[in-house]
């Protein structure tokens, strides 16, 4: 699973770099006749440094808490008990982990009334 994640962050970061590539240089194609090779190079390390710099800024941020979340979830449902996890991420998880204790709760006795 890390690996497949790690390889979609990577091939979208490429696929964005390419599309800030291709901006900088349809922007230098447009601009100036006579532009130098330097330029060219440097307008692209700046697309991707920048674009592999928003993609790790996204993934730090956004993809890893998450991904945290969900696999607390998932140890929750596996182990069938609700570990205070609200702590480590804080009150506004807490509505989110009541409510999956009480889902889970309401599937085990479907299940035993069956």
């Amino acid at each position: 699973m890390r690996r497949s994640t790690n390889f979609k962050v990577a091939l979208l970061a490429t696929c964005n770099m390419l599309f800030w590539a291709s901006i900088a240089v349809s922007t230098v194609a447009l601009s100036r006749p006579n532009i130098s090779i330097e330029v060219l190079i440097s307008q692209l390390f700046i697309a991707g440094v920048f674009t592999w710099a928003t993609i790790y800024w996204l993934v730090h941020n956004c993809v890893k808490p998450i991904t945290c979340i969900t696999n607390d979830i998932e140890r929750m449902n596996q182990t069938g008990s609700v570990v205070p996890i609200a702590n480590i991420y804080g009150e506004e998880y807490e509505a989110l982990l009541v409510a999956v204790n009480k889902a889970m709760r309401l599937a085990q006795g479907e299940k035993q009334e069956r």
